[in-house]
């Protein structure tokens, strides 16, 4: 297909154009649902590797580039991350929602939304986000140090 002889080629912009217009016209075409999620995870692996070479710019772009092809949860919470780590906390709390749209169950997006939200000043809807979180990871003492946290010690600023 026409796909694959542009992703062959090196089009990769294209390849995914046209392996997105094939999922549209044809929800259940497995193979084109693969080579997206195949394109949007080697977008967010581009983008944590840049971010680990300090090229922050270029892995914003792989990270939004994941998210136009798919709406990658992982992109979203990079972003969040990387949004939270500039003190941008309404943009983090934005960035998280959207990763938890997208994955319901994502236990580093929870934690996440709850420590943008708990120095945001909201410690009512960060309880309910470190709980969720601890929900999903049982054994997490990140998620329980936060949840004490809220006890009246500072916050810890590690969003991931």
């Amino acid at each position: 297909n026409l796909g694959n002889m542009l992703s062959k080629q090196s089009l990769v912009d294209d390849a995914i154009s046209h392996y997105s217009e094939a999922v549209n016209l044809n929800p259940g075409f497995k193979q084109a649902q693969q080579a997206l999620h195949f394109f949007q995870t080697d977008r967010y692996n581009i983008g944590l590797n840049l971010l680990s070479k300090g090229l922050t710019n270029e892995a914003i772009v792989q990270f939004q580039e994941a998210i136009k092809i798919n709406h990658d949860p992982k992109s979203y919470n990079a972003m969040g991350a990387l949004a939270y780590s500039g003190r941008q906390l309404d943009e983090a709390i934005e960035y998280f929602k959207k990763a938890l749209k997208e994955k319901p169950e994502y236990a580093d997006a929870h934690r996440n939304l709850a420590l943008a939200l708990m120095n945001k000043g909201l410690p009512d809807e960060a309880t309910r986000h470190f709980q969720e979180a601890l929900r999903l990871e049982p054994n997490s003492s990140n998620v329980r140090r936060h949840l004490d946290a809220l006890g009246g010690k500072q916050p810890a600023n590690e969003a991931r």
